[in-house]
């Protein structure tokens, strides 16, 4: 008992003496200092902005609230602002998940007067929500996460440059019916909380664009275009403003062509040997196309992994079912011939291998118009 107070009674002494060491580290007004070590990231900004001196809080110093929450224009005059949208690079485009990855640059210009006196004529890097924004939004990203601190660059005259960097998903709706001929439009759209009477958006066309060498070896991409709209926002009950950054992709046939299109139909050609082979010779007639039936469920299952999963059929899917239903056809045109035969109807299985040899091809051209043509 008497141990447990000596231990109790010195670690009251303990931290009384710490406790009267760190009052008296403190600087003058009582207030403790933290070092916070700021992570420094790489960030395009313009060449026109000067050396930056980067300021932490400024509602605590000259710029006020008003600042912070209203607009630098007065009531009834729309504050002006550029917004410019650059794709570095798309790295995949996912026909199941109905989405794509892809490296974005956000900027957005604008001019706050207030904030030249604040800042004491120095150009500084400031926290986004500490001063006035037009609050841009992607509304189709999904999980594209922010590469910067939100920081915007305040020059001494005013002006506001921010630029943001996401890398990672956006959603847009892949209509897949025409694969693997298929074109699509992908987007990019920005959403502000501001009615068009509040904020008249434009292009910065000098920051619009996207880079020549993309990571998608399988798509073409051309431009596609931006627009600026208006759209009635039933949520918020008044109009707000959407900026669509678009541009058209087409998908390379090369690869489907050469690893499966051509392939399959081999193995359909191949069907068609029984229609050579004796009618009186059932066992190489069967085996033939029994073992080309085979392979042909083989290399469905194996190209399984290569084809959207979707509902609805597209142009591949056409083509492959029909490559299956001609060699079926083919296996019951083998058997009739045997039929036949051991009927003694041998002229008429001479006849249906006849027609046979030059109606399965024709109707193996059909196939190839309706799945890749028509």
């Amino acid at each position: 008992m008497e141990g447990t107070l000596l231990t109790t009674l010195r670690w009251l002494l303990l931290f009384l003496f710490a406790h009267l060491h760190a009052e008296t580290d403190l600087p003058e007004g009582g207030q403790k200092v933290e070092q916070v070590q700021i992570e420094q990231k790489e960030m395009d900004v313009p060449q026109t902005i000067p050396e930056v001196e980067e300021q932490t809080s400024l509602t605590r110093g000259a710029i006020t609230r008003d600042v912070v929450g209203d607009r630098p224009d007065p009531e009834g005059t729309p504050t002006k602002v550029k917004v410019g949208v650059f794709v570095t690079d798309i790295m995949r485009i996912d026909d199941h998940r109905q989405n794509f990855t892809a490296n974005v640059r956000l900027t957005a210009r604008w001019i706050d007067p207030r904030l030249k006196a604040a800042l004491d004529q120095k150009v500084r890097k400031i926290p986004i929500n500490e001063i006035w924004n037009p609050l841009l939004l992607f509304l189709n990203r999904e999980n594209a996460a922010p590469q910067f601190s939100d920081s915007a660059f305040v020059s001494e005259e005013g002006h506001v440059f921010y630029a943001q960097r996401y890398i990672g998903t956006f959603t847009v709706p892949l209509n897949l019916k025409n694969f693997p001929l298929d074109q699509h439009q992908l987007y990019l759209k920005i959403f502000s909380f501001f009615s068009p009477e509040e904020i008249d958006f434009s292009i910065d066309d000098s920051m619009t664009g996207w880079s020549e060498k993309l990571s998608i070896p399988d798509w073409i991409v051309s431009d596609g275009g931006v627009k600026v709209e208006t759209q009635m926002n039933k949520e918020l009950n008044q109009e707000v403003t959407e900026i669509i950054f678009s541009f058209n992709i087409k998908r390379r046939l090369g690869f489907y062509l050469w690893k499966i299109i051509i392939p399959l139909s081999l193995i359909v050609i191949m069907s068609w040997g029984v229609f050579w082979i004796d009618p009186s010779r059932l066992e190489a007639q069967i085996g033939l196309s029994a073992t080309t039936f085979l392979t042909l469920f083989a290399f469905q299952f194996a190209i399984a992994a290569l084809l959207p999963r979707i509902a609805y059929l597209t142009r591949m899917d056409r083509f492959t079912m029909s490559c299956s239903i001609l060699v079926f056809l083919a296996l019951c045109e083998a058997l009739a011939t045997s039929y036949f035969v051991k009927k003694d109807r041998t002229d008429i299985a001479s006849k249906l291998d006849s027609f046979s040899r030059w109606a399965f091809p024709i109707a193996f051209a059909g196939t190839w118009y309706l799945a890749f043509w028509l």
